[in-house]
């Protein structure tokens, strides 16, 4: 069955690993997708949305010289579930333990408590 218009879920997860091992990861040159995939493979995930075209960035110096892809935000969702490691991923995006951290902070705030970092941020946590 197909769970996206033209994947299964275990085509997915193979794409997702296929372009991991060769590093495009998030944002790379359109040739590097095609040469780990396929011509026919990146156009069906391009139709899907899953990936898009991507703009020059602004720093130049660190920047590819050829037009790139980047990943959509669903494909992005996909590829992090795919390539984590489960115990990772969970304390990640379903814990997220980086939520409780910032709560404790505006406590603290709120009680009186002052962190070095707003001197230099010159911010509150609310």
């Amino acid at each position: 069955m197909k769970l996206f218009k033209y994947f299964t879920w275990s085509e997915i997860k193979d794409i997702c690993q296929k372009l991991e091992k060769k590093g495009c990861e998030f944002r790379h040159p359109k040739e590097d997708f095609v040469n780990a995939v396929g011509q026919d493979t990146v156009n069906k995930l391009y139709v899907l949305g899953f990936i898009n075209d991507s703009k020059p960035l602004d720093a130049y110096w660190i920047d590819y010289r050829q037009p790139c892809y980047e990943y959509g935000k669903l494909f992005r969702k996909i590829a992090n579930y795919v390539n984590t490691p489960k115990w990772l991923w969970f304390k990640v995006y379903v814990l997220q333990l980086w939520r409780v951290k910032c709560w404790w902070q505006r406590i603290r705030i709120a009680c009186g408590h002052h962190y070095d970092w707003q001197d230099y941020a010159n911010i509150n946590v609310y």
